[in-house]
């Protein structure tokens, strides 16, 4: 299924540059153009599917021209049905497609049966599909071709269709019928050379799959030749496109680059021509390389990872073939791609076996036979399910009933071998002198006891330490329980004094040294985010102290300021922890504290070693804390002053306040992780305060999780944010 995600995105891109047309000739922005917006910059996404579901309940307001709520409705359902596609959740997408066709034109309806057969070659229903695009062609036939936009509608239509069924063919192997059914479609969008800008991106999908299937000729010599008739068309096009209009922009065409870079370089790779083969491998790294380059889609990807495997095997660099393989294998195992799972698997065995790493060769060859037989188990089971007459469900029943027996036969001749180890082992016993048998059967007798003896203690030690442990992990999430009932809700605070607050709190061990802290007066706010000694239990010891003494320090002093508050919590937790500089006694707190005036527009703010970064304007405002903890004894670091800065905010503006446990947390693409740091975290912020704030604690959460990977947490994790 790798390819559809790019058909998916021309037709779509072909839709949305007609809807939008329309849109913009007759209505005046709206809430609705908004959200489409809001779509746009999320298409193909799963997020995007919030954004369908907005635009669609906004559509159905009667303050907009019904027409107009038509068309941004119909456009909504049709984008969350091709994102169900992209994301691989097909049953969905077919639901999905019969619950709201009803309600849909019959122009947009030939789009979602489109959509219908796409979906059934996603779940391997081949068949199913062929009989849905078949139908949809004859349709196309219903549409009014008295206008132009009638007859590219039944062109579109008949287009569509004919691809669905050469993608169909394509998949199942039917290599020279797809080449047929693809030059139809050519053939079908040059017949002349009326609307050809708008044929643009249908001809180029289809010369691009074209291209594709041949590399599945046996005749690599013929699949060049195809590959170089794409190559042609491209380049002859684009020279074109420098004097005059195209519906293709810089990204398109840079993505068909990209494929016909990849088409060349497995090509040469199978007729072992290397030089030619690297050439064009470097060609299309020059593609992904590019900072440009938003719109290839990343299924595409691995694509370069799979001919490099070949390529290097090729050349003899079995390690890097081994890398590439398992790149190409995390993507396809995460989009649950059989096809290419076992492709791919070809290729890491021979470099396994080329790099003369055994251990490993009969796992991966067992894991392919397996995913083998799974396929061929689920095709000939589709291929029930689409059988029209009682004779083809005969034939295939048969089928499926041979492989029955042969693995029946496997299974008998593993059993016999079995049985014949354990007859061997048998008659060796008997043969062995009765005198020692009863010696040993003594000995076992013993040993057996004594197993059982010792067996008894174990299992009773097991019993109390599991019921210590478990006592001790319901005092610990009783606990948390506790901690979490101090924390402050932000659900309404500073309601008419902020726009919204939010909090991100992930605790390393159960309960956390991370807090973060807020009180509301009448006529101003106090915030912070703080980091305490150790975490756990401990660290949650010294939270509980933290929010304490914050509390009863303001309620005695409404007016007091960040840089103060942290002097009086500093001298405050010594006189509790009773701190004298001691090797065992430097319990503290990393914290910084806001101050803001809503009627003055004002921000105190004020740290120990936990910098605070402001977006004022839409600028980045970073405050540098002081050089020393809450509750460290040491007197060179003591004598320095807690510093203060005040900023003027405006609505809109924002600040982010947070420990040092996700700077410090190990992730990112490298093999064994790396921390992301402070210049990582401002990175992430920044993308962070373009998203609407309701939306920003949900994305820090994918952040933070995108970033980790499978490494562990080591410190807990905190984050306070605030627009004002």
């Amino acid at each position: 299924m790798k390819h559809l995600k790019a058909i998916l995105t021309s037709v779509l891109a072909l839709y949305i540059t007609l809807s939008q047309a329309q849109i913009e000739e007759e209505y005046e922005i709206t809430r609705l153009d908004s959200l489409l917006d809001d779509l746009e910059a999320t298409l193909l996404n799963e997020s995007g599917l919030i954004y369908c579901d907005e635009l669609i309940k906004e559509a159905e307001k009667d303050i907009y021209p019904k027409e107009q709520r038509e068309i941004y409705s119909n456009y909504a359902k049709l984008q969350k049905q091709s994102i169900y596609i992209n994301i691989s959740r097909y049953e969905r997408s077919l639901e999905y497609a019969d619950s709201v066709m009803p309600s849909m034109s019959k122009d947009d309806q030939y789009s979602m049966e489109y959509y219908k057969a796409i979906a059934n070659i996603g779940l391997g229903r081949y068949q199913s599909a062929i009989d849905i695009a078949q139908k949809l062609y004859e349709k196309s036939k219903e549409i009014n071709t008295g206008t132009e936009e009638g007859e590219f509608m039944a062109l579109q239509v008949k287009v569509n269709a004919l691809s669905s069924i050469a993608y169909a063919n394509h998949l199942q192997g039917n290599v020279e019928v797809a080449l047929t059914n693809y030059e139809d479609c050519i053939n079908l969008l040059n017949a002349d050379s009326k609307f050809y800008d708008d044929k643009e991106p249908m001809i180029f999908e289809n010369g691009m799959l074209k291209m594709q299937v041949a590399q599945r000729l046996d005749d690599k010599s013929k699949a060049l030749e195809y590959v170089k008739e794409f190559s042609d068309l491209l380049n002859e096009h684009h020279n074109l496109a420098k004097t005059k209009y195209t519906n293709l922009n810089v990204f398109q065409y840079d993505f068909y680059y990209y494929n016909v870079y990849i088409s060349y370089a497995d090509v040469y790779c199978d007729l072992n021509q290397i030089d030619s083969a690297l050439v064009y491998i470097n060609k299309a790294d020059s593609i992904i390389n590019n900072d440009d380059i938003h719109a290839l889609p990343e299924q595409t990807i691995p694509l370069l990872y799979d001919v490099k495997a070949k390529y290097y095997i090729n050349t003899d660099q079995f390690e890097k073939s081994l890398a590439y393989s398992d790149s190409s294998l995390a993507y396809y195992s995460n989009a649950h791609q059989k096809s290419e799972i076992i492709n791919t698997l070809k290729y890491k065995i021979i470099a396994m076996q080329g790099a003369k790493k055994y251990d490993r060769i009969f796992d991966l060859a067992m894991m392919r036979d397996s995913l083998k037989e799974q396929q061929r188990q689920q095709e000939i089971e589709s291929r029930m399910a689409d059988a029209r007459t009682i004779y083809e469900v005969a034939d295939l029943k048969a089928e499926q009933a041979e492989l029955e027996v042969r693995n029946q036969r496997l299974v008998m001749i593993a059993v016999l071998i079995v049985l014949g180890a354990i007859l061997g082992f048998v008659l060796m016993k008997r043969k062995r002198d009765k005198e020692k048998q009863r010696i040993l059967s003594a000995q076992k007798q013993l040993l057996e006891e004594e197993v059982e003896r010792q067996t008894h203690e174990l299992r009773e030690q097991k019993e109390i330490i599991e019921e210590k442990n478990r006592d001790i992990t319901d005092s610990i999430n009783y606990a948390q329980r506790i901690q979490k009932s101090i924390l402050p809700e932000f659900k309404d605070f500073g309601q008419g004094m902020i726009e919204g607050a939010f909090a991100f709190l992930i605790p390393c061990n159960i309960v956390s040294g991370d807090f973060y802290w807020a009180l509301q007066f009448e006529n101003k706010l106090y915030c912070a985010c703080a980091d305490c000694t150790g975490h756990g239990v401990p660290g949650a010891f010294m939270s509980m102290i933290g929010t304490t003494i914050l509390n009863e320090l303001c309620k005695q002093n409404k007016d007091i300021s960040p840089s103060e508050l942290l002097e009086r919590l500093h001298i405050n937790l010594l006189a509790i922890l009773q701190q004298s500089g001691e090797a065992d006694s430097r319990d503290g707190m990393d914290i910084s504290v806001l101050e803001y005036t809503p009627a003055t527009r004002k921000v105190r703010v004020s740290a120990a070693r936990r910098p605070v970064c402001f977006f004022i304007n839409d600028e980045l405002v970073e405050y540098k804390a002081a050089k020393r903890s809450i509750g460290e004894r040491d007197y060179s670091r003591e004598t320095l002053p807690f510093t203060e800065a005040e900023y003027d905010v405006n609505p809109g503006d924002s600040v982010y306040m947070f420990s040092d446990g996700f700077p410090d947390q190990f992730g990112g693409e490298t093999e064994n992780g790396k921390r992301l740091k402070y210049g990582g975290m401002v990175k992430m912020l920044t993308r962070l305060k373009e998203l609407p704030f309701g939306f920003q604690r949900d994305e820090i959460e994918k952040m933070y999780y995108n970033w980790r990977g499978d490494c562990p947490q080591y410190d807990d994790i905190s984050l306070l944010g605030i627009k004002f």
